[in-house]
């Protein structure tokens, strides 16, 4: 597996606003269809400074009486084995930890709504309250550099490592914002449709629970 990477330079965006720039690798894509965060990486820029939130996490359905086995094809993309987090920290109480360093802060992730979709469903399921504006990159991306996957745009050999997504987020959006500043207008806030939003309840909240 390539080393993560952890040293980067503080790139401030605003002179007011604090952004965390958020990536997961997960066991599959639904999350309320036991789809689990393997991974939570995220890079918190604000005004003054540069903090990094990073940790494999186990996966559970509901509790530590269910365990989730990660898929062949997602240690394919992403590189995580069962093995490697074996002595990692459960989903959820990583979450509690990830949640804490978001702090309410604007997100900022790469096709955001598979990020803000798991979010919700963790805070909907921990009883946490999701106070958090989702903004996507995409949109931008896709204009500057005519391809919307950060994989291709960034031709990584850690692209699906979500630390390093989070640095190559950071470092394209800067170029976006000394290329041309209206850029980062595309940087959209994202909202879960109605029915997402409802089938994280009905899985939550199932009848004759």
């Amino acid at each position: 597996m390539h080393e993560r990477s952890w040293e980067i330079p503080h790139i401030a965006f605003s002179q007011r606003k604090t952004m965390v720039f958020i990536d997961f690798e997960t066991t599959g894509f639904v999350p309320w269809k036991t789809a689990r965060i393997i991974e939570y990486s995220a890079i918190k820029v604000s005004p003054t400074e540069t903090t990094i939130f990073q940790t494999l996490a186990k996966p559970y359905a509901y509790s530590m009486k269910s365990p989730i086995r990660i898929p062949t094809k997602i240690t394919e993309l992403t590189k995580i084995s069962n093995e490697m987090v074996e002595d990692s920290p459960d989903t959820f109480s990583a979450f509690r930890d990830f949640y804490d360093f978001i702090d309410g802060h604007i997100c900022i992730a790469h096709n955001a709504k598979f990020e803000h979709s798991f979010y919700q469903w963790y805070c909907d399921f921990l009883g946490l309250k999701n106070n958090c504006v989702f903004r996507d990159t995409l949109p931008m991306f896709k204009e500057k550099y005519k391809v919307g996957a950060l994989s291709k745009i960034t031709q990584s050999e850690n692209a699906h490592m979500a630390f390093d997504d989070c640095v190559s987020m950071i470092r394209l959006m800067k170029e976006c914002q000394e290329d041309n500043p209206q850029l980062l207008t595309l940087c959209e806030v994202v909202e879960l449709s109605d029915t997402v939003i409802r089938s994280i309840f009905e899985n939550i909240n199932p009848q004759g629970r």
